[in-house]
């Protein structure tokens, strides 16, 4: 049973200060399949309750997501998303509240509640139930060529989530949304190999400074010598 999620980031620094998370609509997201039902679908399960416009207007421009992963160990994943190994990884608690109720809904088991993400070859073509919380299976079924990733997803309704309009956010040129997560759903921040050691320095400072964040590890990642894989080593 897992523990522990992951999510990799740049190196942001004010993630330190406002413990910011983004939702991530389908804009945002980098496989042109999220959000959009086979036509199958559609045509079936779909028909009498959504048009392609309908959905997008009433169920996915509604919701966001919050990726995470399994492992910190993956060398692609701090490639892709953790701006090249300069970034951190960001370990979490999976049984903290955050993940489970915070933005939980009564009206379903789905929204808020952290689920794993399902890899198909081919594309999903059926909902296991034709009622209104089926729906949200869409946000959880992906290409098989994406399963490196581990993912799990977190989906939240952006009416639940802090928009970048009430937030103290400079150089944003969109709106933008997020959750803030509690400092005690955090285990540990690993730095990429590639970090600016000045950064994680003040980085360490700040944390320091936080009496809620007296718990956090802080670990470094190193390039084996040996092998193609990181090594970790407490900072």
């Amino acid at each position: 049973m897992i523990k522990r999620i992951y999510k990799y980031m740049p190196l942001r620094e004010a993630f330190f200060d406002n413990f910011l998370l983004r939702v991530s609509g389908r804009d945002a997201l980098n496989d042109p399949f999220e959000f959009f039902p086979s036509e199958l679908i559609l045509s079936d399960s779909l028909s009498d309750m959504y048009t392609q416009e309908e959905l997008d207007d009433f169920v996915f421009s509604k919701y966001g997501v919050i990726s995470f992963t399994e492992t910190r160990d993956n060398l692609l994943m701090w490639s892709h998303y953790g701006d090249n190994h300069k970034g951190f990884a960001v370990e979490f608690d999976y049984e903290h509240t955050f993940f489970h109720t915070t933005y939980s809904s009564e009206s379903n088991d789905i929204e808020g509640s952290i689920h794993r993400v399902l890899y198909r070859k081919e594309r999903f073509h059926e909902l296991e139930n034709e009622d209104g919380s089926a729906i949200l299976e869409l946000f959880f079924h992906k290409s098989d060529e994406w399963e490196y990733e581990k993912e799990h997803r977190l989906l939240a309704s952006f009416k639940k989530t802090k928009s970048s309009k009430t937030l103290d956010i400079p150089n944003l040129k969109e709106e933008m949304f997020f959750c803030q997560v509690p400092e005690n759903a955090i285990l540990s921040i690993t730095f990429g190999c590639k970090a600016d050691c000045k950064v994680i320095e003040r980085l360490k400072d700040t944390l320091s400074k936080n009496p809620s964040c007296k718990h956090i590890k802080l670990c470094k990642a190193v390039a084996s010598g040996t092998d193609y894989k990181l090594e970790f080593n407490s900072h």
